[in-house]
C-alpha cells in the first residue's frame, strides 16, 4: 500500500511536470496559477492529475483528468487504484464557513474557490454523496448545492438536499 508521504511526493513530481499548455488550459478554465500551486495540479504523462485528500488532510488518491487535446472518446475523469469516493475540500468544510458550495466536479470546485467561495464536491459524481458527509455540513448555516443542469445533476442535487434539509438547490 502507498503512504500519504509517497502520494505527496507523487503529487509534487507531477505538478512540476505540468506542461505550459496544460496551464494556460487551467487559466482559461478559471483556474489561476495560486489555486493550481497550492492543490498541486499537475501532469502524469497523459493526464492532469488532481490530489484528493481525505478527512485528515492527507492525499489518499488521484482523480484523473483527460487532456483537452485527447479527442477519443475515454472518460473525461478517471481515479487512480483505490480512490474511492471522497470529498474534495474537507478543509473548507472544517473551517466552519458561514457559506458553502457543494459543486458537481473538481473542476468547478477550484474555480468557484478563485472566485472566493468555499467549495467542495463528491469525487464520485452527481449521484454520489455519503450520508454520513452530510453531518459536517449541520453546523454551517448557508449551504448551496450548485449541481450540473442535467437529470443526474438534478437528481444528484434533490439527494443532497434531502441528506441536508437547510441546504438550498440554486
Amino acid at each position: 500500500m502507498t503512504s500519504a508521504i509517497d502520494l505527496h511526493n507523487e503529487a509534487l513530481a507531477y505538478h512540476q511536470r505540468l506542461p505550459k499548455r496544460l496551464w494556460k488550459y487551467l487559466n482559461a478554465r478559471g483556474i489561476p496559477d495560486d489555486l493550481i500551486h497550492r492543490h498541486l495540479l499537475g501532469w502524469n504523462g497523459g493526464r492532469i492529475t488532481i490530489p484528493i485528500a481525505n478527512r485528515q488532510g492527507m492525499i489518499a488518491f488521484f482523480k484523473l483528468a483527460k487532456d483537452p487535446d485527447d479527442k477519443t472518446d475515454d472518460p473525461k475523469m478517471l481515479a487512480t487504484p483505490g480512490g474511492r469516493a471522497e470529498l474534495y475540500g474537507w478543509e473548507r468544510v472544517s473551517a466552519h464557513p458561514e457559506r458553502i458550495i457543494i459543486c458537481e466536479g473538481e473542476f468547478d470546485r477550484l474555480v468557484l474557490e478563485s472566485q472566493g467561495f468555499a467549495a467542495v464536491t463528491s469525487t464520485g459524481g452527481a449521484l454520489t454523496f455519503r450520508p454520513e458527509w452530510a453531518e459536517a455540513f449541520r453546523e454551517i448555516p448557508g449551504v448551496y448545492v450548485c449541481y450540473d443542469n442535467d437529470d443526474a445533476g438534478q437528481t444528484g442535487a434533490k439527494r443532497v438536499a434531502q441528506l441536508i434539509p437547510h441546504a438550498k438547490i440554486v
